[in-house]
């Protein structure tokens, strides 16, 4: 899975070159307000191929996470955990650059898809991604369930739930980064409220690219 995303980049900027003589001098790449055009890109070398260049860097960066990921995970004993969680992170870096790769084609072209379609590409791509990486996950915990192996106490594939543990904080399974225990209910409005802004940013977009 590593090399999926840079097998679509590779693919969109050979298809960016084939085009080039048929790419317009400038075409919009950002809407405001009412779907107003007020962002352009024009055909040159960063206008074109300078987005791959860099969801290259981000497939990079998310390939290292994974990597990690999957070093800390197996030094816990966890080796079916690990692939896991590897790949849930590949799911993800194959979204993000496949969308990247389809607007950076699909922009320039005689027919742009529209502001909403855009949007809905993207959040359906990371959807899909997420539940990919989840059901690999879930998979996993199976297979350990049938090994007769099991996760330290309120752990799960993806959430932590103690009533025991006083800690709204704790460490993710994985190893990298933090999680919250989802058995207190502070948990669950921290989240709300980390969520609210993208809930409302998301809302705006959609609206104002009507």
């Amino acid at each position: 899975m590593r090399f999926i995303p840079f097998a679509i980049l590779a693919g969109a900027a050979a298809w960016l070159a084939s085009r080039w003589d048929s790419l317009p001098e400038r075409w919009v790449i950002h809407w405001g307000p009412g779907g107003v055009p007020n962002g352009y890109a024009s055909k040159t070398f960063g206008g074109v191929f300078g987005p791959l260049l860099f969801a290259a860097a981000l497939a990079v960066f998310l390939e290292l996470i994974a990597e990690l990921t999957e070093r800390i995970t197996r030094a816990r004993r966890m080796p079916r955990l690990a692939r896991a969680y590897g790949n849930f992170v590949r799911w993800v870096s194959i979204a993000v650059v496949a969308s990247i790769a389809a607007v950076t084609v699909l922009l320039p072209s005689s027919t742009p898809p529209s502001p909403r379609l855009i949007l809905g590409m993207i959040l359906g791509s990371i959807v899909l991604a997420l539940v990919a990486g989840g059901l690999g996950l879930a998979s996993a915990v199976r297979e350990m369930t049938a090994k007769g192996e099991s996760l330290p106490k309120g752990y799960g594939p993806l959430l932590y739930r103690n009533p025991e543990d006083p800690r709204l904080l704790v460490p993710k399974l994985s190893g990298v980064g933090w999680t919250l225990n989802f058995a207190h209910r502070s948990a669950w409005l921290l989240l709300a409220l980390l969520l609210l802004p993208v809930l409302v940013a998301l809302i705006i977009a959609f609206a104002a690219a009507r």
